[in-house]
C-alpha cells in the first residue's frame, strides 16, 4: 500500500539521519492495539552496531521522522526497550472510508501486473474420489490468490485440473468388473462414495491377491491404448459422475 511505503521511506530517511547507514526498515502491525497501528524495531536492530542505547536511537529516529511526517501519520511514540509505534491520523481513516465508498469493489485495484499473465491453480480433485476438506481448503486459497492477482492487474488463468488419468483407473476398472455395476452406481444417491468404496475394496483384496495389481496394470494399458468401447464408456461415466458432484460443491462455494 502507498501509505505503508510512505511510512517506511520516512523511517528509512529518519534512520539515516540518526546515523544508520543503509537501514533495512521492517514495519508490522502490533499484536496490541494500544501499541499503535504500526510498529518498527529498527532502533533495536541497529543499536548494537552503533554502540548506543536502543531507546536513545529510537528517540533520534522519532525526532527526525516527525520533522516531515507522512500525511497519514498522527503521532509516533517510543515503547518498551526501543520500539517505535506509529498511530495513523483520523484524517487518513476518513479519507480511506470515503475512497472505499466511492470505488466500492474497485477499491485497492492496482496495475502492478499489467501486461503479465499468471497461472492460479485450484483444488484439482481426483475422479471417482470424494471432494475432501483438503480440496475445500485449496479451492478457497486458489480462488483468493486468483482474485488478489486479478485486482493487481494480472491476466489470471484459473486452472482446476481434474485427476482423470493414472494407474488408479486400472484398479477401479478391475473393481467395477469384479464387484460393481456402473449402471446401478449411476442411479445411486451417492455414486462417488460407491466408486471410492470399490477402490478401497480393491486395495483390501489386493493384500491377499497379488494378481489384482497385474490385472489393474493390464486394464489401464488397455485404456491408454484406446481400449474397447466398454472401458472407454465406463471411464467417461466415472468422469461425468464426478464432475456432477464437484460442480454441485463449486456452485455452493460460488
Amino acid at each position: 500500500m502507498k501509505m505503508i511505503e510512505e511510512i517506511r521511506k520516512g523511517l528509512r530517511r529518519a534512520s539515516e539521519k540518526a546515523g544508520i547507514e543503509d537501514p533495512a526498515v521492517h514495519i508490522e502491525h502490533p499484536d496490541e492495539l494500544t501499541h499503535g497501528d504500526f510498529s518498527s524495531n529498527v532502533a533495536l536492530v541497529y543499536s548494537k552496531k552503533l554502540k548506543t542505547g536502543a531507546k536513545e536511537l529510537a528517540e533520534r529516529i522519532i525526532e527526525e521522522f516527525m520533522r516531515y511526517p507522512p500525511e497519514s501519520v498522527d503521532s509516533v511514540s517510543l515503547a518498551g526497550p526501543g520500539f517505535i509505534n506509529i498511530n495513523l491520523s483520523r484524517k487518513y481513516f476518513v479519507k480511506s472510508i470515503q475512497e472505499i465508498l466511492e470505488r466500492e469493489n474497485d477499491y485497492g485495484r492496482q496495475e502492478i501486473g499489467k501486461g503479465k499473465t499468471i497461472l492460479a491453480e485450484y483444488s484439482s480433485p481426483n475422479i471417482a474420489k470424494p471432494f475432501t476438506v483438503g480440496h475445500l481448503r485449496s479451492t478457497i486459497i486458489g480462488d483468493a490468490i486468483a482474485n488478489i492477482l486479478d485486482s493487481l492487474g494480472y491476466t489470471v488463468v484459473r486452472d482446476n485440473h481434474l485427476g482423470d488419468w493414472g494407474t488408479q483407473f486400472g484398479k477401479l476398472l478391475v473393481a467395477l468388473e469384479k464387484w460393481g455395476d456402473i449402471g446401478k452406481i449411476e442411479k445411486s444417491e451417492s455414486p462417488i462414495k460407491d466408486l471410492a468404496g470399490l477402490y478401497v475394496r480393491f486395495h483390501t483384496e489386493a493384500e491377499n491377491d497379488n494378481s489384482l495389481e497385474d490385472m489393474a496394470r493390464v486394464k489401464f494399458q488397455e485404456l491408454e491404448n484406446g481400449g474397447n468401447g466398454e472401458i472407454q464408456e465406463i471411464w467417461k461415466k466415472c468422469i461425468d459422475l464426478s464432475k456432477k458432484e464437484f460442480e454441485r460443491i463449486y456452485e455452493q462455494l460460488g
